[in-house]
């Protein structure tokens, strides 16, 4: 029965796991006692929700070239107000003691008004924004025509919104699928984590006290404490092993980790192409609203279920590897914390910044080949193609199916935000 001695990477390990659990098992009667106490402000919020998206697709259909340029001028208002203020209050710290100092001088602090009071401060912000509102004045002049085009394909998908109505409550279905993607993932997860048997050590023995067991040996917690509890030694859970499901853990993990990076990407695909399918069909109709569907969400759902899951899948797939892909790397990442090489810190950012932008662009790569195939229904590859080497009528028909996507989405992103502002909002 003897053993090596107990460590403290033993002793850590389980009592973080049960840690864990327990604090798992906390926060989720937490979550679920807030939505207890906060479901009429959630219903409420849902309500306001619908009221102000609906209100934005009105205004957006009616008044568009109003709304835009508004807020554009009173962008650019606002930026001219923050380089007067910036400046003015740069040139009132100059007779102020102390407002000259340097960042150096003032060291590190979390009290941010010592950098307000500094001269330098406000200069830097002075600048910042000029710049800022030079490259904004400069893509007004020179993006105008671009700017109008925007307006009225906006208006546009405004419109096909509010003729294809079932788009606003299309969004809830890939929703619910996430989150049972999302269930069976933590399922899955926690079933491994689990699996294999159980290991018990004893710690806190004395020599000679418990028979052949000594510290670090393994137990079985009811047959040791039932002849040696009263020793003050433990039979101490300390994780799971000894099986071929625990020692390939990791990769079953790691496995299971990428499967739910390729169905949550599959999912978000899946929604992305029904709403541009049935966008494009009111797009590309030839008398508004007759020739439109009737049920132009429906139809599209059907032809990507039926024609095109391959594109989803492979659309997604590369996503999926891209984010594993960042996942190994913010993994490396931790373990560099505690290296002193500045070299390997460096390149480790670098590579980070570059898979970063790597997933944004295939995430705005795909959107775009998604509505090609709604539209065209050739291949991922080939639309993904089409997609950046098309015409400007292409370039219009994929700008607005993808605004009324982003109508639709918008509408349930504000949904969601009021819901969960709701149930946070309340214990407070």
């Amino acid at each position: 029965m003897d053993g090596d001695n107990i460590t403290y990477e033993d002793m850590y390990g389980g009592i973080k796991w049960l840690s864990d659990t327990l604090n798992l098992q906390i926060v989720s009667q937490n979550i679920f006692q807030d939505f207890v106490e906060s479901w009429w402000i959630i219903l409420l919020a849902l309500g306001i929700a619908m009221l102000i998206s609906w209100l934005w697709i009105l205004l957006m259909r009616c008044l568009a070239w109003i709304i835009v340029w508004l807020s554009l001028l009173a962008l650019v208002g606002l930026l001219g107000f923050g380089c007067y203020y910036c400046f003015k209050t740069y040139s009132d710290l100059q007779d102020v003691p102390g407002s000259d100092l340097s960042y150096t001088e003032v060291g590190f602090t979390t009290n941010l008004n010592a950098y307000l009071a500094l001269r330098d401060t406000w200069l830097w912000f002075g600048i910042i924004i000029s710049v800022v509102l030079f490259i904004l004045l400069l893509m007004l002049l020179f993006l105008r025509t671009r700017i109008r085009i925007a307006i009225e394909l906006i208006s546009e998908a405004s419109k096909a919104v509010g003729y294809i109505t079932s788009a606003l409550f299309f969004p809830l279905i890939p929703f619910v699928l996430q989150i049972a993607v999302f269930g069976f993932w933590a399922v899955v997860a926690t079933y491994m984590a689990s699996s294999g048997k159980g290991h018990f050590k004893v710690y806190g023995a004395t020599p000679n006290c418990c028979g052949d067991f000594t510290n670090g040996s393994f137990c079985e917690p009811d047959e040791f404490n039932n002849l040696y509890g009263s020793t003050g030694a433990d039979c101490l859970f300390v994780g799971y092993g000894g099986d071929f499901y625990y020692d390939n853990l990791f990769w079953f993990q790691l496995y299971n980790l990428f499967m739910w990076f390729w169905a949550m990407f599959f999912v978000i695909a899946l929604g992305q192409m029904v709403l541009a399918g049935a966008f494009a069909s009111y797009y590309w109709a030839w008398k508004k609203p007759n020739d439109i569907p009737a049920f132009a969400v429906t139809e599209s759902f059907y032809r990507t279920v039926v024609y095109h899951l391959g594109s989803l899948a492979f659309g997604s797939l590369l996503i999926a590897l891209c984010r594993l892909v960042r996942v190994f790397l913010e993994y490396i990442d931790q373990k560099l914390k505690l290296s002193e090489s500045t070299l390997a810190k460096f390149f480790m950012k670098c590579l980070k910044c570059c898979f970063w932008c790597l997933e944004r662009f295939l995430k705005f790569l795909n959107k775009n080949a998604y509505i090609m195939v709604a539209i065209y229904g050739k291949n991922f590859c080939s639309s993904a193609k089409k997609s950046c080497f098309s015409s400007n009528e292409k370039h219009s028909a994929c700008f607005c199916t993808g605004q009324g996507y982003r109508f639709s989405s918008l509408h349930w992103k504000v949904y969601g935000g009021w819901s969960i502002g709701g149930v946070f909002i309340l214990p407070i």
